[in-house]
């Protein structure tokens, strides 16, 4: 039944976004600058004279995931989620301050818990994804974000359900279309109260630009 759910959600996120994508747009890590991403006016042009979408908007994604703690030992955790994602070029954000390797990622992820049963978990962050490498047919990186995290549970020594959600990993895009990824989730409350033992995983996620 959760996992029904699961596709479910992510099958509506999915229809959603895709219907306000055109068709081909190109990958985040391509190079290009999309002439137009969606079916929308553009409002800036690059000093190329390529349109480009508000706030350098690049690509939307959506994903499904899958998390296993490893610490704290008193508590087995195990949630799988679906995610929405936004991503963004850096130069238009960061002008001042050109990185053609550097892309940022805006995620909302919204799952449920096997164990603990059928407890809800909501997330947000951004991460920013560093790719300096450019092998053929694929395109690996390293990123690394901060957010906030809802968790309908609490584990052993937890005394908030709000929580900080620091993230690092790796992961590449493949072809066109595909991004895998592979992190360390980190849940606490960094000290503003108390106790406060932190939650670690393993999360890996698949998502499909649209």
């Amino acid at each position: 039944m959760r996992s029904k759910a699961l596709f479910i959600l992510a099958a509506s996120l999915a229809l959603a976004a895709r219907a306000l994508c055109a068709d081909g747009a190109p990958a985040p890590f391509s190079g290009e600058r999309p002439a137009e991403l969606f079916r929308m006016d553009t409002r800036a042009s690059d000093d190329k004279g390529d349109t480009l979408l508000p706030f350098g908007l690049r690509a939307v994604g959506v994903g499904v995931g899958h998390a296993q703690n490893w610490s704290p030992k008193t508590d087995s955790i195990i949630w799988n989620q679906a995610s929405l994602l936004l991503v963004y070029d850096h130069d238009p954000i960061f002008p001042y301050r050109p990185s053609p390797s550097l892309l940022w990622l805006v995620e909302a992820d919204a799952g449920a818990t096997e164990q603990p049963a059928n407890k809800a978990v909501l997330s947000a962050g951004i991460h920013a994804l560093w790719s300096p490498w450019r092998p053929e047919g694929w395109r690996p990186f390293l990123s690394g974000g901060i957010g906030g995290i809802y968790t309908d549970w609490q584990a052993e020594g937890q005394s908030l359900r709000v929580n900080f959600n620091p993230q690092a990993g790796l992961g590449a895009e493949i072809g066109d279309r595909w991004l895998l990824t592979l992190r360390v989730h980190h849940l606490s409350n960094a000290g503003l109260s108390s106790p406060n033992v932190g939650v670690n995983s393993v999360l890996g996620m698949m998502a499909l630009y649209l």
